[in-house]
C-alpha cells in the first residue's frame, strides 16, 4: 500500500483481511474508497456486499452484490446475492435463484461452493454440507477460508464442520 496507494487489488486485499478478521467498519471504509476510485471495479462491490451481509445490512448487501454481478457476470458470487434475498425475507427469490443455478450448472460450471452459501442463506444446513462436500471434491480453493468466513458461523459448532475443516487440512 505504501508503494502503490492507488492499487485497487491491494485495497481489495486489505478490505478482505478486515472482513475476515471481522473488522467490518474498516472493510466498509476500504470498499467505499475503492468505489470512489473506480465505481466499475467489481471486487469493491463484492467485498462491500459481503461485509454488509455479515453485518445484517441485507438491503445494502443486495445492492452491492447486484452491482458486482452486473459488472462481472460471474457465477462464483451468486450464492451471496441469494443469501441477501433471504435476509430480506424474500425466500422465494433465493429459491428461484437456486433453481436457475441448478439449470445453469447443466450447461456451464457453477462452483458447488455457490450452492453451499445459498443453502446456508436458506437455512438448509444439510444441503449446505452436501454442497460443501462437493466443493471438497472440486478442490475449491475458497475452502482455505472456512475458518475465517463469517457465513459459516451458524454451523461452526456442528461436528460435520469440524470434520470438513480437518479434511480440508486447516487447523482446528
Amino acid at each position: 500500500m505504501e508503494l502503490d496507494p492507488l492499487s485497487l487489488p491491494d485495497k481489495f486485499l486489505l478490505a478482505s483481511t478486515d472482513y475476515y478478521w471481522r473488522r467490518y467498519d474498516e472493510a466498509i471504509e476500504q470498499g467505499q474508497k475503492m468505489v470512489e476510485m473506480d465505481a466499475n471495479f467489481p471486487l469493491a462491490h463484492y467485498i462491500l456486499g459481503r461485509t454488509y451481509l455479515a453485518k445484517g445490512l441485507y438491503r445494502e448487501a443486495l445492492a452491492e452484490l447486484q452491482k458486482e454481478q452486473d459488472l462481472s457476470a460471474t457465477n462464483f458470487h451468486l450464492g451471496y446475492l441469494g443469501y441477501s434475498y433471504t435476509g430480506l425475507g424474500e425466500r422465494s427469490k433465493a429459491q428461484q435463484m437456486l433453481a436457475e443455478l441448478k439449470a445453469k450448472s447443466g450447461k456451464e460450471y457453477v462452483p458447488a461452493y455457490v450452492f453451499a452459501v445459498l443453502h446456508m442463506g436458506l437455512g438448509e444446513k444439510d444441503r449446505a454440507f452436501a454442497a460443501m462436500e462437493q466443493a471438497v471434491q472440486e478442490r475449491s480453493t475458497i475452502l482455505i477460508l472456512l475458518n475465517r468466513d463469517p457465513v459459516w458461523d451458524p454451523i461452526r459448532s456442528d461436528p460435520r464442520f469440524a470434520d470438513l475443516v480437518r479434511r480440508v487440512g486447516l487447523p482446528q
